[in-house]
Parts: C-alpha cells; structure tokens; sequence
C-alpha cells in the first residue's frame, strides 16, 4: 500500500510538472508562431486520445466497450463536452489572452468551486482548513486579477472569461465521472474524451 501511495505521489508531481511545461510551451507557440490555440488543443488532444487508446488496445483490448451501453455512452459525451472540452481548450485560450502562470493559477481555483459543490450537495459546512484554504485562494485568485486595486482589472476580460472556464470545466471534469469512473479505466476515459 505505502508502494502505491509513493507512486501516486510520483506520478501526481510529474503531472503537474508536464501540465505546467504544456502551458509554457503553449505560450511560447502562441507568441512566436502562427499558431492559435484551437490548432494546439485539436491536434494535442487527438495525438494523445488516438496513443492513449492505441495503448489500452494493444495491452488489454476492449476500448470500445463504452459505447456499448446506451447511458456510458450519454456518460462519455457529457464527461468531454461539460469537462474536458473547456478544461483544455479553456487553459490555452486564457494562455493566448494573458500567459501560462496566470492561466494556470486561474484554472486551479477549481478546489474552490468543488468544496462549494460539496458543502452544498453533503448540507455540510466546510471544515475550517478548508474554508480557509478557499478563502485563500479566492483573495490570492482577486489580488491576480487585480493587482490590489479592486477599481481596475489586470487581466484582460478574455483571459478572465477563459480562466475561469477551464476552472468550472476542471471542477465538473473531477467530480463528474464518478460513475464512469466505478466501470471504466480513467484512461480509457480520457482517451475517448480527447478524441471526441
């Protein structure tokens, strides 16, 4: 159990190492390229939805058993349209109208977003480091956008507009698939996502 916890621990520090390389990466192309952030996220998710799934087939088969079920189907569509749709895309449009720093810090105000959820679907109040840790994040998140004055927004209303998109789109993309998540491999998942 401690080998799996490490792991996950590893794997979770690495992703967010690569999420936050994507993000600079992307910028970089934004500002000394032609390309837009519709061309990244289109070709990005299909390269990657078409290898995740080649993977999945070639190691244990049966990728396409989601759609053999009318509501896993439905499932799938909602899970990409209400989620990974908006969460990507979302991130590499608020790059393209500010910079991956901030597009980022505006994407991860999705904890807010899923503590609120929580607090209202369990009728339970936030514990206290909770509450404080929204807290938190909803001053630092209008220190960014304001720089302090609270009369003048920083970020342009694009770059505000798509943040926090992919910020509702992070949050509805965690807690969503529960269901899907009690049948289907994760990976399986998201590859069909990123393809649609």
């Amino acid at each position: 159990m401690k080998n799996k916890a490490a792991m996950g621990s590893i794997f979770c520090i690495i992703a967010a190492c690569c999420w936050g390389i994507s993000g600079a990466a992307g910028q970089f192309l934004f500002n000394h390229t032609g390309i837009t952030p519709e061309w990244l996220f289109s070709t990005r998710t299909l390269a990657v939805g078409i290898l995740m799934l080649t993977f999945l087939q070639l190691r244990r088969g049966g990728i396409f058993e989601i759609w053999t079920n009318k509501e896993d189907r439905k499932g799938i569509v909602i899970f990409t349209l209400g989620g990974m749709l908006f969460m990507q895309y979302g991130y590499f449009a608020a790059i393209n109208y500010c910079n991956a720093a901030t597009a980022t810090v505006l994407q991860y105000t999705a904890p807010i977003l899923i503590v609120i959820y929580l607090a209202i679907r369990n009728k339970k109040l936030p514990t206290l480091a909770g509450s404080i840790a929204v807290i938190g994040c909803m001053v630092g998140t209008i220190l960014l956008a304001t720089h302090g004055d609270l009369n003048n927004l920083s970020l342009s209303p694009q770059a505000l507009f798509w943040g926090l998109l992919s910020s509702v789109a992070l949050a509805f993309y965690t807690v969503y698939p529960k269901k899907l998540l009690a049948k289907y491999d994760a990976m399986l998942l998201i590859g069909w996502s990123m393809i649609i």
